[in-house]
């Protein structure tokens, strides 16, 4: 997958799906033919199109340091989307 460059993000998942795949695509028939001639090779089964239409926000939110298993500290950044 890191070999198509319209993908941008790529996240395993719980729940209903496997994975959360973000590509970018001129168009819907772009967005077709990535889903058709690239990703449906790869052993995509079955997929959901939600298309953003605005970023609402985009921010980065640092947690706090924590203590791991081994009594030292870690500072762990991660990346928040926001759902409407």
């Amino acid at each position: 997958m890191e070999a198509i460059p319209e993908v941008v993000e790529c996240h395993y998942t719980t729940g209903d799906y496997d994975m959360f795949i973000k590509i970018y695509a001129r168009n819907n028939h772009h967005m077709l033919s990535i889903i058709h001639d690239k990703l449906q090779p790869l052993g995509l089964q079955r997929s959901e199109t939600i298309i953003s239409f605005h970023e609402a926000i985009n921010r980065q939110m640092p947690i706090p340091e924590i203590k791991n298993k081994k009594g030292s500290t870690e500072n762990m950044d991660v990346e928040v989307e926001e759902e409407e």
